[in-house]
């Protein structure tokens, strides 16, 4: 009862400072900038409930890489016409905060190429760094560059993403498939148990590669057409909820619940009625039931409260007949997100937790290196007009572009990669990049900067043409720079 009236009352002080500063300015854009987790000790706070009736939503992050994603997609309630974004992030870079959040310089650069990728798989609007420049009156190393102003690589990592990313128009796609909080279960004495099954939730859809959302029981009546929604370990569940899945699942919808149904909002055992209907054949522990034009997969334990459900949710989605993303060769420690874009193409955003390897999808094969990023945007006739990766890039079997280190490549005409008058190459790393030109028009090349809207040469890269490919060496003082790429250097700059 506390913490369900700290819940309560937080979210009503929320919800009445916004319709404050909307009475005031109506054009405003609100929002909660919530911290990372739940709450800790006798602080208790939910980022979900607090941001459903916000403009848009909002997390900060300074944590572990591996549960970004988790406590990002927490939040993600885009189909209520809500962005997602983050407010802050980032980790200190300085030796003399060794064991006090230290990251040396490539884990630190490391975790911006992880939260950008993360943040826009996951359709996030923004992403803001915690903080820009290091103060000058102290030691405070967040920034992405120093307090005289000379960039962290980071810095330029972020740089490069923002050139990357920014070289799209993403178009929202709602999907078919939706995780349902169990709020009861969010303000309860074992609240952070089910705050662990949630994420453990959300861990498994991640790793399976399906495109879903966050939808709370507040907000239930509204979601109308979900293929699917997964109701993970509710434990105590009121009898409007029950209702409303109910009747999705007579429509044609499917439902998967587990562990006990027969509680109430009081968490008592007064709903036996629950159970009289979950009668069915069972597969692989998974009880399938008939309702409607709908169907509901049952598991009795609560699973997600016990440990990892990969497996048992594979099963599901399979039972369900809801496809993740066809990235080959299956691996849950690749995170994959695809995001239609306005032209009719297709991009592909890839965070390997995991060792190296090689990955095929939708004709195209990418070498992505041990705990690494990628990145692979497709035109609306298939052509690869931006990408992102470490090694070898194929389409169809042929390779277009192989990079002996880490490197984005950027179409600046619309046009494939191989027939492109004019590219941008920004090599995060040194040595070669071997770019496959099936136009014979010779490119000519050269590095620099953009200062102050206008761009400013600063070296020529040594670039050789052979065998139908263009070779640029990058040096490593040209590490991290702009290369342009084309027959005419005038327009392309």
């Amino acid at each position: 009862d506390t913490a369900e009236f700290y819940l309560r009352w937080e979210k009503n002080w929320y919800d009445r400072l916004y319709k404050a500063m909307k009475k005031t300015d109506p054009s405003l854009l609100i929002t909660v900038g919530c911290l990372q987790g739940f709450g800790w000790g006798d602080v208790i706070h939910d980022p979900i409930l607090l941001s459903e009736d916000m403009d848009y939503t909002n997390r900060h992050y300074y944590g572990d890489l591996t549960v970004f994603p988790l406590e990002l997609k927490e939040i993600d309630m885009q189909w209520l016409g809500k962005p997602l974004s983050v407010g802050e992030c980032g980790a200190r870079n300085h030796p003399g905060f060794e064991g006090y959040g230290h990251e040396p310089t490539l884990e630190y650069n490391r975790r911006f190429l992880f939260l950008t990728h993360i943040a826009f798989g996951e359709g996030a609007s923004f992403l803001n760094s915690w903080h820009w420049r290091d103060p000058m009156e102290g030691i405070f190393p967040f920034g992405l560059v120093h307090a005289d102003r000379s960039p962290r690589q980071a810095g330029y990592i972020m740089r490069a993403m923002a050139l990357l990313f920014g070289s799209i128009q993403p178009k929202y796609q709602k999907p078919k498939v939706y995780l349902l909080t169990p709020q009861i279960g969010f303000s309860s004495g074992e609240r952070m148990r089910f705050h662990d099954a949630f994420r453990r939730a959300i861990k498994a859809l991640l790793q399976l590669k399906v495109d879903f959302e966050i939808v709370t029981e507040d907000k239930l009546s509204l979601l109308k057409d979900a293929e699917l929604i997964l109701y993970p370990s509710p434990y105590a569940i009121s009898d409007e909820v029950i209702s409303a899945l109910m009747n999705l699942v007579r429509r044609g919808g499917k439902l998967y619940i587990s562990g006990e149904i027969d509680r109430d909002e009081n968490l008592k055992k007064t709903k036996g009625e629950r159970l009289k209907g979950i009668v069915g054949l069972e597969e692989k522990g998974i009880m399938r039931i008939r309702l409607g034009r709908g169907e509901i997969f049952y598991v009795r334990e609560p699973v997600e409260m016990k440990g990892e459900v990969y497996g048992l949710y594979k099963d599901v989605l399979r039972m369900a007949k809801i496809e993740g993303l066809a990235v080959e060769p299956e691996n849950p420690e690749l995170l994959a997100f695809s995001i239609p874009t306005l032209e009719g193409g297709r991009s592909l955003t890839l965070v390997n937790y995991g060792k190296a390897g090689s990955y095929k999808w939708e004709g195209v094969e990418m070498e992505l290196a041990e705990r690494s990023t990628g990145f692979i945007h497709l035109s609306s006739k298939g052509e690869v007009i931006a990408l992102e990766g470490q090694g070898k890039v194929k389409v169809k079997g042929k390779e277009i572009v192989n990079g002996e280190g880490h490197f984005v490549l950027i179409s600046l005409d619309g046009m494939g990669i191989d027939v492109s008058s004019s590219l941008l190459l920004i090599p995060l790393e040194e040595g070669k990049v071997e770019i496959l030109r099936r136009d014979r028009t010779k490119l000519v090349g050269e590095s620099g900067e953009m200062e102050k809207g206008s761009w400013r040469k600063i070296s020529t890269p040594r670039i050789s043409q052979k065998e139908g490919k263009i070779v640029v060496e990058i040096s490593p003082a040209e590490r991290f720079s702009l290369v342009l790429l084309s027959d005419d250097l005038k327009k392309a700059r």
